[in-house]
Order: structure tokens, then C-alpha cells, then sequence
């Protein structure tokens, strides 16, 4: 399966790893420069994008989450010119676990022609996230875990590691060219047709190296930021290594909020 690496060309410690992450394990990837979120003014969104103050619209959402969603439909398009039936498309924090060709493989054997496939999955709040139950009804026992519907969409994101088939890709980009929207409103993207079934791998495979976020919301810089940036960019011992720390408990919290159920999806067949 080939895969679709968004890697913005003004991050190279993000761009270092993940090109050497995919070559020590061998996969066939196309790397996607993709959206420069220091390039993009209100002036463009406006006129590109929505014709209305993006901070009337949707105050919290930065120019980075902008220009990550701009990204990941350049990578689609990019997708749909190729001759593959699917693909996957990760972003350039991510740690592919070892045995992903198997993953892939099983996957590519069951993934059904309007379906959305989610390795990485998180629960809306990182901080007090809330339980998100996944259904054992109509389940398939994969050899390294199962693939099993959500009860339901609601709270679901993560758009880190993600499988489409070219139908979902189309229709994904056609909804997010005429809507602003961030990569992982995967209940907006159901509720408007772009896929009919959403499947996750469970338990979770993938994790990140923690690196500082590109997609901060938007607001002035406080003192408190400006601050926790010169830790980053200098990496000041200790406090750098309790940003790091910090960052690895929040994905592992937000990774235990999800348990499995017998209670149907809606999307049980």
C-alpha cells in the first residue's frame, strides 16, 4: 500500500525523522511538501477560502490547522491521480509500529470501497478526555488486532495515520473545497456523504514523537508562550525534557479513553 507522508518543508527535524522512520522500515512512501502555514494571511483565506473573518467563523482554528487541511487534500489529490485503490496517509510525527506490513496487508484485504480506515484516533480534549466506546458487534479479528466500528463519531479525531479508498478521497476533496474544515471532523465528513462505514484499528498502533505542535489555536502569544517556545527552540534542560514528558502522558491518556462494548454502531450492518 503505497503511503502519503504530509511533511511541511519548514519543520526539518519533523521532516529528518519520518523519512528515516519509513526508509529503516522499508515502505514505498510519496512525500506531500504540502500548505506553509507562515504563508497564508487572513487576506487568502478569505479570498481562497471562506469569504467571511475566519475568527467570526471558527475562533479557536489557527492558520496551522488552516494549512494542515489544506496538506492533506493536496496529498488526496495527489492520490487520485495515481492507479492505487487506497492509501495511507500519515502526518511527520508519527511511529509506525515494526510490523506495520502486516497491518497493511490485512487491511488492503478488507477495506470496503466507501470506507475510512483510522490507526491514529484521539478523543476531542486532551486534557480531561472522555471515554469513546468501540463496538465488538461485527468485528474482524485481524492477526494484530481487530478492525471494529465506533458506537458512534462523536468525539473522534486524528488524522495522524489514516487509510482512504480513491471514493472517499474524491468525495473528501470535493467537501473540503467548498467548507473550511480541519482534516479529522470525521462526523461532519460522514454527515455530508463522504463515506459510508469507519473502521479503527484497535488496540492503537501507532505513536509520535513528540515534537512541539505545528497547529496551535489561535490567539496573541502570552508571555507563557513566548516562553515555552525558547524552552523548545533551545531545548533548556530540565524544562525541555518535562515539555517532552508531559507531551508522552497526554497521548497515552487520550490512547486509554477508548474501551470495547457490545453495543452496536451505527454503523452495524
Amino acid at each position: 500500500m503505497k503511503i502519503y507522508v504530509i511533511t511541511p518543508n519548514y519543520n526539518n527535524e519533523r521532516a529528518i525523522h519520518i523519512s528515516n522512520h519509513l526508509n529503516k522500515l522499508k515502505l514505498d512512501y510519496i512525500a506531500i511538501e504540502g500548505v506553509n502555514k507562515n504563508n497564508l494571511t487572513d487576506e487568502i483565506i478569505k479570498d481562497y477560502i471562506i469569504q467571511r473573518d475566519i475568527k467570526e467563523v471558527m475562533p479557536w482554528l489557527s492558520l496551522g490547522m488552516i494549512a494542515a487541511s489544506a496538506s492533506h487534500t493536496l496529498a488526496y489529490i495527489e492520490f487520485l491521480k495515481s492507479n492505487d485503490n487506497f492509501a495511507l496517509f500519515i502526518e511527520n510525527d508519527v511511529i509506525l509500529p515494526k510490523n506495520i506490513h502486516q497491518i497493511l496487508d490485512d487491511i488492503e484485504y478488507h477495506i470496503t470501497n466507501n470506507e475510512i480506515i483510522l490507526l491514529d484516533y484521539r478523543t476531542i480534549d486532551s486534557v480531561n478526555p472522555y471515554k469513546v466506546a468501540i463496538s465488538k458487534v461485527d468485528a474482524l479479528q485481524l492477526a494484530n488486532g481487530i478492525l471494529a466500528y465506533p458506537v458512534k463519531l462523536e468525539g473522534i479525531i486524528g488524522a495522524a495515520a489514516y487509510i482512504l479508498t480513491k471514493n472517499v478521497a474524491k468525495n473528501l476533496v470535493n467537501i473540503k473545497t467548498n467548507a473550511l474544515c480541519v482534516s479529522d471532523c470525521w462526523d461532519y465528513f460522514y454527515i455530508k456523504g463522504a463515506f459510508t462505514t469507519l473502521r479503527v484499528f484497535y488496540p492503537h498502533c501507532i505513536r509520535f514523537k513528540p515534537f512541539q505542535s505545528s497547529i496551535d489555536t489561535i490567539k496573541i502569544k502570552s508571555s507563557k508562550d513566548k516562553i515555552r517556545n525558547k524552552i523548545e527552540n533551545y531545548k533548556i534542560f530540565p524544562f525541555y525534557q518535562l515539555l517532552i514528558s508531559k507531551r508522552k502522558y497526554l497521548y497515552y491518556k487520550k490512547r486509554k479513553q477508548f474501551f470495547l462494548t457490545n453495543d452496536k454502531s451505527i454503523f452495524s450492518l
